[in-house]
């Protein structure tokens, strides 16, 4: 099963001497279902600064991995009250990335939810920075008129 879906981002990033750069976006994207997993699928823009990467969430029950495909390709997971590792490719090279889920809240029904995260993420021995993200998944209305 394959929807079109519109995908609602906030994020908050506050780096380690407490600057914090916001970012709202709203972009469509696709929801699958394969194997009781769910995946979130959508192309990122210049305004996320990943121009010409496709990302791809996969929720698989209170797990969540962020992929990310093209000029930048990443995996990261979240997963509450854990750190995971791994390596983060940019055109710049390769760095190793930690990442320290403190709040995942995900909420799907119907093709439709809200996925709330707050981590912080750490490049090699840099101090780590905080980073909030509150995404909104609504199914794209396929049907209704338009007089004109």
């Amino acid at each position: 099963m394959e929807k079109e879906i519109l995908i609602s981002i906030d994020s908050v990033q506050t780096s380690s001497d407490g600057e914090q750069d916001t970012i709202s976006m709203v972009t469509e994207g696709t929801l699958t279902e394969k194997n009781g997993k769910q995946y979130i699928t959508y192309q990122e823009s210049e305004l996320t600064g990943f121009a010409g990467c496709t990302t791809t969430l996969k929720i698989d029950g209170g797990l969540l991995t962020m992929l990310r495909f093209g000029p930048s390709n990443t995996q990261f997971v979240f997963q509450p009250n854990q750190c995971t590792s791994g390596i983060y490719h940019t055109p710049y090279g390769a760095f190793e990335v930690n990442v320290t889920t403190n709040t995942l809240q995900i909420s799907m029904q119907n093709g439709q939810g809200d996925i709330q995260i707050e981590y912080h993420l750490r490049f090699g021995g840099n101090p780590a920075s905080r980073h909030q993200f509150h995404i909104k998944i609504t199914e794209k209305n396929k049907g209704g008129t338009e007089n004109g």
